[in-house]
């Protein structure tokens, strides 16, 4: 990662502008995908690489405790029954190529979609239960 104190630094920052117990979304280009390359080389504001390991790490460094990563939620784009079934099916096997290739090398399941979304939460901060005394 040839950006990381640039990286660390814009977590951090979106960490101190969120509320306690608030959510961030991040949207980016699956750099462990083959079929995220073409938006990741695609577009120049992309002058980092971002991985599931990469986003942890960045987490863990500012704070933020991970909700969620994984592809985006898909929406049926496809006219009729059939065009949507047809796509459901194709996520389905898509789903079923992830694990298989997870179970063959011994590791977790890699998403193969073009883009990942990550919700991050910044934990609320406990209240102190201290009181001073008058």
């Amino acid at each position: 990662m040839s950006n990381a104190p640039e990286l660390i630094e814009r977590f951090g920052a979106t960490r101190t502008l969120l509320a306690n117990d608030s959510v961030f979304l991040s949207r980016f280009p699956n750099r462990r995908s083959p079929f995220g390359r073409a938006f990741q080389r695609g577009d120049f504001s992309h002058t980092s690489t971002l991985t599931i390991c990469k986003i942890e790490y960045l987490a863990m460094l500012t704070g933020c405790e991970i909700v969620r990563i994984a592809h985006p939620c898909r929406v049926a784009s496809r006219r009729g029954m059939l065009g949507a079934l047809r796509q459901r099916w194709r996520a389905w096997r898509r789903r079923r190529i992830e694990r298989t290739i997870a179970r063959l090398y011994g590791i977790r399941r890699l998403p193969l979609d073009p883009n990942l979304a990550a919700v991050l939460r910044k934990p609320a901060v406990p209240e102190s239960n201290t009181r001073k005394d008058a």
